[in-house]
């Protein structure tokens, strides 16, 4: 048997594979455009084509600068700074800038074949905007084709989809197997294999209501939830930390998640779901409850997205929250790019600037940092309680934060007070010692530090010339150094200890008034620095010096100590907290001129895409205008929602939609394959008040979505890429799928649903050694549960075509290469997983191999696969994993990776 590949090895495939973000021509426009414009354009652009670059024109700068695929190319290491050629030279671009051209070369340096119109002079249009799309036209109501059969349709979707069959030259192929259907079903509705329980009673030719009752119980189950809202997470962009650049965690994102969940299970109608992910905390709360704690936690949406803390424009900042909030709301709800108009008109689109502006007003008054002007800024988070109680926790908790704050202050006073009183009254000693003159002090480990540190070093240390040049007079010149150490050490205890002083007087004084600024420019010296830091001699934690305290500092910092028990007794409970948006100051937004906010042009007031709503809109009168937004998209009379909700549903069960681009119905989408249809299942899901579960029914009662995946030389013919739906398309199981799968089969699954992963609270080891990562090999719960840091994503899923968690993706890539076999068949996962499966197995050599069929593959061996699998049991009797052997072959196999 091979020995299992390493871990580090696997890891470094895994990251080699790129993740699905959106489209390359999205992704210029949104991402590497506006960067070209704002920050290169000045000296290389229309006016100045420095070294010959235009960066309005890619043949200057594909090739050369920028080489496909290529991140060593001269453009990357400019921005880096990493050559002699520094761009721009003016500063260096924010990492999230770097990182986004990074990016844009990895994926080939797309760039579009047009060049924008771009608006010079910022003036907004508010006249009419038409088009004949047909996205944009009012949703139908097409009559139920007369297929003139009454063999094969059981529902309205087979009437349309039957029609465009035989005008094709097609027929349908015959109702899959029993098995098969239980298995589509079961991956389908809930993510997971079906049991063997379940195979046995729909291998003994279930009657003509199983499936519908199967369908109906797998709907009811908590884990139709979990599967149906990953699903949508992928949409909503869902990760638990801000990526970017620092890639905090986000802490509470797991409430939107099981909002999603539970927004799926108890069959929320989609309506209400989208309003309250942009205006939730805007809606009425519950009778009886002090705040809408749905509502908040549902515009999680807007709050989870990627977001840049260190960004150091703060308008830049927050600008680009506000786009990637259009991009995923247009995407999510509309299935527009309406972020490409943010430069320019959409150049295919009928989406002007204004329209872009216009919604950015909206979303620019809405508050998602808690200060976007401040320097490093945190997200903003909300309680899920009344505002009494959460102003009584929060003054009682500030009030212990004020004393800690303290508490530190005082304690790195004493330290400093500590080393006055020892440490540093024998720097002088230790130097001498160290070269050879006069006795050492206590502690040889002292001398051996200042031995290393007084020697030579390749870097000039200016501040240690005068001991270089000592000669025999040593002793004077490590005295002088010592005086003046101690002399700075003496300036930072006094400015500590004064501190301390005043903010007590503030706190004893009472109210809730900010404690003074800290010190922030306290006495240093390069010779300080070297023996303060990095385990210099000074180096002292407080923890060491404590029990040596004594006098006013020991008594001060033990009151501290007393005070900050007693004030922590008075703190009330923590109330739930969500990650959320909240009203924020209104803007009265222009149009910046190129995507610039430093060249603003004409104002545009709040509303909606002209070419969607029309002119004749009501003015937003107050506050943000989330509330008219989320009114308007899931309207009746908006003409995408439903169209784009009921197109992923479709896409979901079968593996392509209707339309086959579920993020854009505009006129860079593809056409739907049968708009008939689409808008047949638009109506009747608006009509039976936007039930995503009775969607599904009236597509699994179907016998379109019940029709074998069996392909007939015609329909390989006619229909090769099965745009006519002349079977049911194969499709390979998500990560998720896989994963939740091998544990379900080794009985090792947790079937917990919900709840915090305490991504946020530091208290899971695994988060220190991993940088925040969980190893998913080591987890139990189902992979939904799995933390998601943007920017450290766990390699697995980058293996099995996760995504990037970045952007809105409305279908993940599919990828078979070399390290996902790796991986199982050398993965402790993929064995552990055999190893459990193998367990359940019991009997005779025959009865095992049948269990095994039934429980990894849902069906019962076939009379060769029977016969081999006991005559493989037999050849290795002596090894007693050779049950595990078989059970791994099962789950590596085709057949098992695939549904039907």
């Amino acid at each position: 048997m091979k020995s299992p590949a390493p871990r580090a090895v696997l890891a470094l495939l895994f990251a080699a594979l790129p993740g699905l973000g959106e489209t390359g021509e999205a992704f210029f426009e949104r991402r590497i455009r506006p960067i070209l414009a704002e920050r290169c354009a000045q000296c290389h652009g229309e006016r100045i084509q420095s070294a010959g670059i235009d960066t309005r024109k890619p043949e200057t700068l594909l090739g050369t600068a920028v080489i496909s695929g290529d991140e060593s190319s001269p453009l990357i290491r400019a921005v880096r700074y990493e050559s002699a050629v520094k761009m721009p030279p003016s500063g260096k671009l924010a990492a999230s800038e770097i990182r986004a051209l990074v990016d844009w070369v990895r994926m080939g340096a797309p760039w579009p074949d047009y060049e924008p119109e771009w608006e010079t002079d910022g003036q907004t249009a508010e006249g009419p905007v038409r088009s004949d799309h047909w996205g944009f036209q009012p949703i139908a109501d097409p009559p139920v084709p007369d297929v003139a059969t009454l063999s094969w349709p059981r529902n309205g979707i087979d009437a349309f989809v039957l029609a465009r069959l035989r005008s094709a030259g097609l027929e349908p192929p015959p109702r899959a197997a029993p098995l098969t259907l239980l298995r589509r079903a079961r991956f389908g509705l809930s993510g997971l294999p079906p049991t063997a329980g379940e195979v046995e009673r729909f291998g003994a030719n279930p009657g003509p209501g199983a499936f519908g009752h199967l369908a109906d119980r797998l709907l009811a189950s908590p884990q139709y939830g979990e599967h149906w809202g990953r699903h949508w997470l992928d949409v909503a962009r869902f990760a638990d930390s801000t990526g970017v650049d620092e890639d905090q965690p986000f802490g509470d994102s797991w409430r939107y998640r099981d909002y999603v969940v539970g927004a799926f299970n108890r069959d929320r109608p989609f309506d209400e779901f989208a309003r309250e992910q942009i205006a939730g905390d805007l809606l009425p709360a519950p009778e009886g409850a002090d705040v809408n704690a749905r509502g908040i936690v549902a515009t999680g949406f807007l709050a989870v997205g990627p977001m840049a803390l260190a960004q150091r424009d703060p308008v830049q900042k927050r600008y680009d929250v506000v786009d990637e909030q259009i991009d995923t709301l247009s995407k999510a709800f509309l299935g527009l790019t309406i972020a490409c108009a943010r430069c320019h008109d959409h150049k295919f689109d009928p989406i002007l600037t204004a329209d872009y502006y216009a919604l950015a007003g909206i979303l620019a008054s809405t508050r998602t940092f808690d200060d976007w002007k401040r320097d490093g800024s945190r997200y903003l988070k909300r309680p899920l309680v009344g505002a009494p109680t959460y102003e009584s926790y929060r003054q009682r908790a500030a009030a212990v934060e004020r004393l800690e704050r303290i508490l530190r202050t005082a304690k790195r006073a004493a330290v400093e007070r500590h080393l006055l009183d020892g440490p540093a009254g024998r720097i002088a000693a230790a130097m001498l010692a160290a070269a050879g003159v006069g006795p050492a002090p206590r502690g040889t480990t002292v001398v051996e530090w200042f031995r290393r540190y007084l020697q030579p070093q390749p870097v000039a240390r200016p501040h240690l010339a005068a001991w270089r040049q000592a000669g025999t007079d040593r002793a004077t010149v490590a005295e002088r150094y010592q005086r003046r150490l101690m002399a700075v050490i003496t300036g930072r205890a006094e400015a500590l200890d004064g501190w301390v002083r005043d903010a007590l007087a503030a706190v004893n004084a009472g109210g809730e008034d900010e404690l003074p600024e800290s010190p922030a420019d306290l006495p240093t010296s390069l010779l300080y620095r070297d023996l303060a830091e990095d385990g210099g001699p000074l180096d002292v934690a407080f923890e060491a010096v404590r029990d040596s305290l004594a006098g006013a500092a020991s008594d001060r910092i033990r009151e501290l100590g007393e005070r900050i028990e007693s004030a922590r007794g008075l703190v009330p409970a923590e109330p739930p907290m969500a990650n959320s948006v909240a009203e924020g100051e209104p803007v009265q937004q222009r149009i910046f001129r190129r995507g610039q906010h430093t060249r603003p042009g004409a104002a545009v007031p709040k509303r909606f895409p002209l070419v969607l709503a029309g002119s004749d809109q009501p003015r937003v009168s107050q506050g943000s205008g989330r509330r008219e937004l989320a009114a308007w998209v899931s309207s009746k009379s908006n003409p995408l929602t439903a169209r784009v909700i009921v197109n992923r549903v479709w896409r979901w069960h079968f593996g392509q939609g209707l339309v086959r681009t579920p993020n854009n119905l505009g006129t860079r989408g593809e056409a739907p394959t049968h708009p008939l249809l689409l808008d047949w299942l638009a109506r009747r899901f608006v009509e039976s008040g936007w039930s995503v579960k009775e969607l599904n029914r009236l597509i699994l009662n179907s016998a379109t979505y019940q029709m074998s995946a069996a392909v007939s030389p015609d329909a390989i013919r006619l229909d090769p890429d099965n745009r006519l739906f002349s079977r049911f398309g194969r499709r390979r199981l998500s990560i998720e799928e896989l994963r939740d799968s091998y544990l379900r089969i080794a009985g090792r699954l947790d079937w917990a649903v919900g709840g915090d992963t305490d991504l946020g609270s530091g208290r899971l080891p695994e988060f220190e050694r991993n940088n925040r990562r969980i190893d998913p090999d080591n987890y139990r719960r189902r992979t939904l549960y799995l933390p998601l840091m943007r920017n450290k994503l766990p390699a697995l899923l980058g293996l099995f075509d996760f995504g990037d968690a970045t952007t809105s993706s409305g279908a993940r890539s599919s990828t078979y290469v070399a390290p996902q076999a790796l991986y199982l068949m050398n993965s402790a996962f993929a064995a552990t997983a055999a190893e459990g499966a193998s367990q359940q197995l019991r009997g005779t050599p025959a009865q095992r191999a049948s269990q095994a069929y039934r429980l990894i593959l849902g069906r019962p061996p076939k009379d060769r696969e029977q016969s081999r699998a006991e005559r493989y049991a037999r050849t290795r009797a002596d090894d007693p994993q050779a049950w595990a052997s078989l059970c791994k072959l099962l789950l590596a196999s085709n057949e098992f990776h695939h549904v039907e």
